[in-house]
Formats: structure tokens, sequence, C-alpha cells
């Protein structure tokens, strides 16, 4: 079986918006808990795109966008990250994806101010909260009703050693 390669570089608008127009039904739902409106996909694309800090995104073969994924600075010396897809996104690319993660990381560390880099995941979203430790990332706290709609997250960091 060959292996496919994934592209990865800083994303356009249209790339985001290309994302957020067939985003993965889980991503869907954790996005939706934390807005105050219903999900329109051009402007959670143009919030994405504007944030401050790092933007990435993952291409298929046909150059097609599948996987947005980014650091905020959301306060001193610290980052949010986030990351979503549309349903063309497969284990096998988010796999790949999670190298370029785990290359990225230790150099955000050393050449930002950043000390701490925390993620806020849907609690029903098992299978990302394993990608999450993989990459090392540690499960900080439970967060009871935190959702639009009484949906739980999980909070999960890492720190600068």
């Amino acid at each position: 079986m060959n292996k496919i390669k994934l592209n990865i570089f800083e994303p356009t608008l249209v790339d985001i918006i290309s994302v957020c127009n067939n985003i993965q039904p889980t991503d869907l739902k954790e996005q939706e808990s934390r807005l105050w409106e219903t999900f329109d996909p051009e402007d959670y694309a143009i919030q994405t795109y504007s944030l401050n800090g790092y933007k990435w995104c993952a291409y298929n073969q046909e150059n097609l966008p599948m996987i947005i994924g980014g650091l905020h600075h959301s306060e001193p010396g610290c980052a949010y990250t986030f990351m979503f897809s549309d349903k063309r996104a497969r284990k096998r690319d988010w796999a790949q994806f999670d190298l370029f993660i785990k290359k990225l990381l230790p150099k955000v560390f050393a050449e930002t101010d950043i000390h701490r880099i925390e993620i806020l995941s849907l609690a029903e979203k098992i299978n990302a909260h394993d990608w999450f430790l993989k990459l090392g990332f540690t499960r900080r706290c439970f967060i009871e009703k935190k959702g639009k709609h009484g949906e739980d997250f999980i909070m999960f960091d890492m720190i600068r050693s």
C-alpha cells in the first residue's frame, strides 16, 4: 500500500472556509457548543483566520484542504490550540498531521515566549483525547456543563519543560 503524503502549509481564508463548509460532525458539535450564535462556516472561518499566532492546513494529494490547526496567543505566555477537519480526513491523515505537530511544538516552546499550550475538547471526543495524550499533552480537568447546551469539556495542556 502506498503511503499518501500530506502537504502542510499556512492556510488561506478560502482553505479555512472550504474545511468549515464540510466540517466533521463531531468538530461541528464542539464548535457550536462554544458559540453564542449558530455555526456559520464563513463567519467561523473569518474568526479563525483572524486569530493571532500560528495557523496551518493539511492538504490531500489533490491539494484540497482537509485539516486546519493552529496556536492562538490567548494570554501572555499561553496559547490555545485549535484543530478541526472536514469529512475527507481519515485516520492516516491525522497520523501524518500528528508527526508534523510533534515536530512543531518543541520549536514553538524554543522560539517563542509561550510556556503553556491549552486544548479545550468536548468530553465525548475520546479519540481526540487519546491523540492529545500521544502528543504529550496532560489531561488537567473535567469541566462540567461548559457548553452552550450543557456539554461537558476536558482541558488538556502542555507545559514547556
